[in-house]
């Protein structure tokens, strides 16, 4: 009985759950969701490195703790070691886009970090390797892959500061940053913003690096939100919380720090407190704040922006990784004859929607792509990599290291603290995913190369 009660409770207060002063909403326009703009910045096709500006690839990273951080990494290391007969490529520099949630941007930010470090040197990109970056600076990239990152909940505990508006997910904001993108091991120990990654239409900057939008969930009605200047600007953004501290925005936005777009993707709910954003909306006036959660609760693999942004691009051939950690259960049947019990359900209520959107992957992603007989539309190809990728093709023989690497891969829980062995095979069944989608990645990254 007690259990029901709480459950009765628990909807009883869903009503109660938003946090806006409604008493104007009936003089509100209700809009559609903004979404990225990329006329509003330079041609990431501008890029001087190397990559070929007449394909455009975009990288959507899913969702998945440290397990997907790691076996995104380890799809990137694959990518930038990419074996054609005798021959090695480096794939990882063609990714123009990179669009990630929660864990999946631990790996885009190691990626992005490390090659903008590199880029303070003379000479550009060359001599890049994520690679070499992992093996030199151990302590400051793969360990930070693999660190607990779970004992911020408790420093907000002890933390003075959070007895005011700042919280324990300003304290992991403040590790993502000083770890995972590196500004600890910066000098002076400066955080990277969206300024080191977008440049506005018109600007004379060097386009660098490739375009990385981290994918947040609004609080108030569920929108996808994403991590660009633009999107700051439609939103009416005007401070954050950095280091414990508020900030106030410029004018333009990008001087964000990359760090409050990442924990806001990893913010999972009740595990780590939300992102608060100050804004300034000019016709709701009464709820001058934006509250943002995981990217995963409307979008666990990233790929709606990635399609977003694809569509947008003036390449003549486009390319969508999906880089799916996904471990979850497809089938429907259980082993058990009990009923769930009470906290099963509830833990099971906070992830099945994200279940119940992968097994229609297909179906969404077709479904935004531009329509297969549409001739004045350049076409998206899809290559997924994922977990599946190492099970054996219908009709050959499994080996015994391959089905080991699957099922040890897809047992790592999704968290923010893992072993150094399970680091290692999550990247190891990365680079087994890349090997066995070989063929299809050649047939649509190195096709019709000039």
């Amino acid at each position: 009985m007690r259990w029901l009660f709480m459950v009765f409770a628990a909807f009883a207060l869903a009503g109660c759950s938003t946090m806006r002063d409604v008493s104007r909403d009936h003089l509100l326009p209700v809009d559609d969701p903004p979404t990225v703009d990329l006329g509003a910045y330079r041609s990431v096709q501008d890029r001087d490195d190397g990559q070929n500006p007449d394909l455009a690839v975009a990288a959507a990273m899913s969702g998945g703790g440290h397990r997907a951080a790691n076996f995104g990494v380890g799809v990137l290391l694959a990518l930038e070691s990419f074996s054609v007969g005798e021959e090695t490529l480096d794939l990882l520099r063609e990714i123009d886009y990179f669009s990630t949630v929660s864990g999946g941007g631990f790996a885009a930010g190691v990626y992005i970090s490390s090659l903008y470090d590199h880029l303070q040197l003379p000479g550009g990109r060359t001599g890049y390797s994520l690679a070499r970056a992992l093996q030199r600076d151990r302590k400051r990239l793969l360990v930070n892959l693999e660190r607990d990152y779970h004992d911020t909940v408790f420093g907000g505990l002890l933390c003075l500061r959070c007895f005011g508006t700042a919280d324990a997910g300003d304290i992991l904001e403040r590790k993502l940053d000083r770890y995972v993108l590196g500004a600890k091991y910066r000098d002076p120990r400066r955080s990277m913003t969206l300024r080191d990654i977008f440049h506005p239409a018109g600007s004379t900057a060097p386009v660098t690096m490739p375009y990385w939008v981290a994918n947040a969930t609004v609080y108030e009605n569920g929108a996808r939100f994403q991590f660009t200047p633009d999107m700051l600007a439609r939103y009416d953004v005007t401070g954050y919380t950095h280091y414990l501290k508020k900030h106030t925005l410029g004018g333009d936005r990008y001087d964000l720090p990359l760090a409050v777009g990442l924990k806001a993707s990893a913010s999972f709910p009740v595990a780590f407190p939300a992102t608060t954003l100050c804004c300034q909306p000019g016709r709701d006036a009464l709820n001058p704040y934006l509250h943002l959660m995981d990217g995963g609760l409307v979008d666990n693999m990233g790929y709606r922006t990635a399609i977003e942004l694809l569509k947008q691009d003036r390449a003549r051939r486009k390319v969508l990784l999906i880089i799916d950690a996904y471990k979850g259960v497809s089938l429907p049947h259980s082993r058990s004859e009990y009923s769930p019990a009470g906290a099963q359900v509830g833990y099971r209520i906070m992830n099945i929607s994200l279940d119940n959107d992968h097994s229609r992957l297909d179906t969404n992603v077709r479904a935004l792509l531009p329509p297969a007989d549409q001739t004045d539309v350049t076409p998206i190809e899809v290559i997924t990599l994922s977990f599946n990728a190492l099970r054996p093709a219908p009709g050959t023989p499994d080996t015994d290291a391959m089905f080991a690497l699957y099922h040890d891969a897809r047992a790592v829980p999704t968290s923010l603290n893992i072993t150094r062995r399970e680091q290692e095979l999550l990247m190891d069944a990365g680079r087994a995913a890349v090997q066995a989608q070989s063929a299809e990645i050649m047939g649509h990254l190195l096709s019709r190369q000039p």
